[in-house]
């Protein structure tokens, strides 16, 4: 089964690989194998490696493909000559590409094999506004249409086809500072976030080893466990955008800190963290009454990094 994502909007490709992969779980019962590779980190022989060679303990895989067509552009090759392999019902494949409008080729060769095809376009200002307005609601935060355009418009200057990641991350500041308005006092958020960024970077800087203790204890101090876990996945992201080398959607003293931090990160591990954090955030949204069991099983499965 192969499902093709394209478009410059990575917020919604990862969004969307993020919602399979949950359905891939949920129904792929045991026996399960997950691999993510990024064309820019993987060799063409890696990936098609990746593709073919199977598992011999899994009953079902899941294959996500990130911009390899972009990079390895004879991987189309590879995929017209073993189309009936990937669409077999047993494995699912997820291809994302950014600029694949173009490559009529691939994507006529799509248009065949896929079971669906999905645009990841940068949102309208519209579109964008009413996205905004449904995460603030989601998070109890009142917005008014004018503070909303005013958020948006300079977050979509700064950060461009990134600007969700952005406005999520003003929604999470304002929640952090225990406001439910976004015109809330932003000393008081800082203060809040200081205490909470502390605690987070005891966390990276122990190696995950220690971070079941250090959420514990963050709870002591008052700091709510959604709090801590969104800012840990906050800076999971950044890790992750920085091992993309996307590090113009950080500003310039977020991208220098996050850098370093990266360098003792096996990338496939970051990943992981990265994916299972947004699935249990997902969980939390729909299950909040048990945000301490959520939040202590994801700590508990994450690895070390290298």
């Amino acid at each position: 089964m192969v499902y093709l994502l394209f478009g410059e909007n990575s917020y919604r490709a990862f969004q969307k690989i993020a919602d399979i992969k949950s359905a891939f779980y949920k129904k792929g019962g045991k026996n399960l194998a997950v691999v993510e590779m990024s064309g820019y980190d993987a060799s063409m022989e890696e990936i098609l490696e990746s593709i073919g060679a199977g598992n011999l303990f899994a009953t079902r895989r899941l294959i996500v493909l990130k911009r390899a067509i972009e990079t390895h552009p004879r991987l189309i090759n590879f995929i017209e000559e073993n189309k009936k392999e990937l669409m077999a019902p047993n494995d699912v494949f997820i291809f994302w590409e950014r600029n694949f409008s173009n490559n009529n080729k691939a994507l006529l060769l799509f248009k065949k094999i896929a079971e669906k095809i999905e645009e990841t376009n940068i949102r309208s200002f519209n579109e964008l506004d009413l996205w905004f307005r449904k995460e603030a609601d989601a998070r109890e935060i009142q917005t008014s249409s004018q503070q909303r355009k005013t958020m948006i418009e300079k977050q979509s200057i700064l950060y461009g086809e990134a600007s969700e990641w952005a406005l999520l991350q003003e929604l999470e500041k304002i929640t952090l500072g225990g406001e439910k308005n976004a015109g809330t006092n932003q000393k008081q958020i800082q203060t809040t976030n200081n205490l909470i960024f502390s605690f987070v970077d005891r966390i990276f800087g122990n190696k995950f080893s220690r971070a079941l203790i250090v959420f514990r204890q963050s709870k002591q101090e008052g700091i709510g466990e959604a709090d801590l876990f969104r800012m840990f996945l906050w800076k999971l992201k950044n890790i992750f955008i920085v091992k993309n080398g996307e590090t113009k959607k950080l500003n310039s003293y977020v991208a220098q800190k996050t850098s370093v931090d990266a360098v003792q990160f096996d990338d496939k591990n970051i990943l992981d963290a990265f994916w299972e954090g947004i699935l249990t955030d997902s969980a939390l949204k729909r299950d909040n009454k048990n945000t301490d069991e959520h939040i202590e099983s994801y700590i508990l499965s994450m690895k070390n990094p290298k």
